[in-house]
């Protein structure tokens, strides 16, 4: 299960790194895709877009509940590294968290440095 978690947010870096908005946005979490519906690349251009990700490194997964993980990441964007907490979660649907479902980003939880 936490392959599965920790591949969600591999993906969502990777395409953060490559400013591919598009695909980012199919690693974030089906109530926050489901929330806004429209623009969801263009929201995440403008919260991310500013940052040039350089590196990043998976620290650390904590187990929040069965489906909920906080990946801890440091990331470079090339004037030394931050800690962010991503919340990934597993769910069937908007607001339906399950394990049977699909692992994603939930990209709000990326915005705070620690």
């Amino acid at each position: 299960m936490d392959k599965k978690a920790k591949r969600a947010i591999e993906k969502f870096l990777i395409n953060w790194k490559k400013k591919n908005w598009a695909k980012m946005v199919k690693y974030t979490q089906s109530t926050w895709r489901g929330a806004f519906h429209k623009n969801n690349a263009r929201r995440l251009k403008d919260w991310f877009g500013l940052k040039n990700l350089e590196e990043w490194k998976i620290i650390k997964i904590e187990f929040v509940g069965n489906a909920c993980r906080d990946i801890f990441v440091n990331i470079d964007y090339g004037k030394g590294t931050k800690e962010i907490r991503a919340r990934v979660i597993c769910e069937t649907g908007p607001y339906k968290p399950d394990i049977k479902g699909d692992w994603g980003v939930n990209p709000i939880s990326c915005l705070k440095e620690r």
